[in-house]
C-alpha cells in the first residue's frame, strides 16, 4: 500500500490547452460532408411534425404487432405495399414472431415527403432490428420498403 500527500495546483486560463481548428483537405474522391459546408453555427429545422412522428410511431407499432400475431394482417393493406404486405404475411408464421415487442425507435426525415423508422425489437431476451421507409401520399403515409433482421443470419428485405 502506497501512501502519501498530493499536492494539487488549481489551473489557470494560461494554463489551459488550446485547440487550433485543423484545416482538413479531404482525400482525392472523397465527397465533402454537407454539415462541414454549412458552418457550424447554422441549425437544422425540424422536418417533421408531432402529427407525422405519431402517425410513423402507429404504423411501425402496428406492423410489428401484426408479425407478432397481435393484430390482424387486413389492418396494415392500407398502410403498405403489396410487396411489403406479403413479406409480413411470411414473417407471421415463423418462431422469430413470437413475443415481440418494441424497445425503442427513431424517426427522421430525409427529406420533406419521407420518413425513416429505425425500430429496435426486444424477443425475450434477444435484440432484433428493423427499418421502415414511409412516403407521405395523398391518402396519407405509406410504408414502401421494410426491412428487418428477426430471422438470424437474415435481412429480410420488401420494397
Amino acid at each position: 500500500m502506497v501512501s502519501g500527500k498530493i499536492r494539487l495546483k488549481i489551473a489557470t486560463a494560461a494554463d489551459t490547452p488550446r485547440i487550433m481548428n485543423p484545416v482538413v483537405t479531404p482525400a482525392l474522391g472523397q465527397p465533402v460532408l454537407p454539415l462541414a459546408q454549412s458552418g457550424a453555427g447554422s441549425a437544422r429545422k425540424p422536418r417533421l411534425t408531432p402529427h407525422a412522428r405519431r402517425r410513423a410511431t402507429g404504423i411501425a407499432t402496428a406492423i410489428v404487432e401484426v408479425i407478432a400475431g397481435r393484430r390482424q394482417l387486413r389492418q396494415l393493406e392500407q398502410l403498405m405495399t403489396p410487396t411489403a404486405i406479403h413479406t409480413i404475411r411470411k414473417l407471421r408464421h415463423t418462431p422469430f414472431s413470437a413475443d415481440l415487442r418494441i424497445r425503442s425507435l427513431h424517426v427522421q426525415s430525409p427529406e420533406p415527403g419521407v420518413m425513416e423508422v429505425a425500430i429496435h425489437l426486444r424477443q425475450r431476451d434477444v435484440s432484433r432490428a428493423a427499418a421502415l421507409r414511409l412516403l407521405e401520399t395523398p391518402n396519407g403515409w405509406m410504408c414502401v420498403r421494410f426491412e428487418t433482421a428477426l430471422i438470424p443470419t437474415i435481412i429480410t428485405k420488401a420494397g
